[in-house]
């Protein structure tokens, strides 16, 4: 069975080209676009093997989100990548703050991406 990736994503072109390139190399994907309809999904789903977090959301922080998701028992363990185009070493503290376990930075190629997913989830 693939491994579950949570996308987290409120751009339409971002998290089509994430679902692309992730199932190409095997992984199922499941996306969400806004904090609200990300934690209805975790309250009714078993957590996925990664979670990747767009830290600019409409309607909550990726960073927040990540928060309250870590507080849930089931989700307290599950990796999250956080994603953003915002790279400063203030960012970067923030991030790890939060409960992220890595930043991948916009723009990114395609094998960087992979590589980091597979870090922590391995292989499909």
């Amino acid at each position: 069975m693939a491994k579950k990736i949570l996308v987290v994503e409120d751009n339409k072109d971002n998290s089509l080209l994430t679902q692309k390139i992730l199932e190409h190399y095997g992984y199922e994907v499941k996306i969400t676009e806004t904090g609200k309809e990300t934690l209805d999904y975790c309250q009714s789903n078993p957590p996925p093997s990664l979670i990747l977090m767009d830290i600019s959301l409409p309607d909550i922080d990726g960073l927040e989100l990540t928060k309250q998701l870590k507080k849930m028992g089931n989700y307290s363990y599950i990796p999250v990548i956080a994603v953003t185009a915002h790279s400063t070493k203030e960012m970067e503290v923030k991030i790890l703050e939060a409960g992220c376990v890595n930043t991948l930075f916009k723009p990114y190629t395609p094998p960087e991406f992979v590589k980091m997913v597979q870090q922590y989830v391995g292989n499909p």
